[in-house]
């Protein structure tokens, strides 16, 4: 399926340089001519890569995700990194008190900034917090993940 999916391609590249490239210089001209074939050949490279490493790379899936944490756990040492500190609550009129907050933060929106408070947290930290799991395979189960029936995991 894979190599008829290339050959059809091929074969329309074929046609674009054999037919469509001489009409486009003769009606263009030498330099837009140029500019339509270099448009057709970022197109034809960004289809052939992106088709290419979507076969290749499996989707990533929990389990992947805890080996992950382990590795860069053990590696790096990361859980022990330092939370954020990002002031999510909107600031209440007539109070003087606010939560000091990291400057690297200043100005961002309200919700990237409960994003940030959770950058630090892996699936050992959330298992106690979150509740989801997979009817199949009984694992933990993230926000925006199915159970493949052809894999058998839990996918992103």
């Amino acid at each position: 399926m894979c190599a008829s999916v290339y050959v059809l391609l091929g074969l329309h590249i074929y046609g674009f340089f054999a037919v469509i490239a001489n009409v486009i210089k003769k009606r263009l001209g030498v330099f837009f001519g140029l500019v339509w074939i270099s448009i057709g050949i970022s197109l034809v490279y960004n289809i052939v890569f992106n088709h290419f490493w979507s076969m290749m790379i499996k989707p990533g899936c929990p389990t992947d995700l805890q080996a992950n944490e382990a590795l860069r756990k053990e590696m790096k040492n990361r859980e022990t990194r330092k939370e954020a500190k990002v002031n999510t609550e909107p600031a209440r009129e007539g109070t003087a008190e606010k939560i000091a907050e990291d400057d690297r933060f200043e100005g961002l929106q309200v919700d990237v900034k409960k994003l940030m408070k959770y950058r630090t947290k892996t699936v050992g930290n959330l298992r106690g917090v979150w509740n989801r799991k997979c009817n199949t395979c009984n694992e933990l189960k993230p926000a925006r993940t199915h159970h493949c029936s052809v894999c058998n995991e839990c996918v992103f």
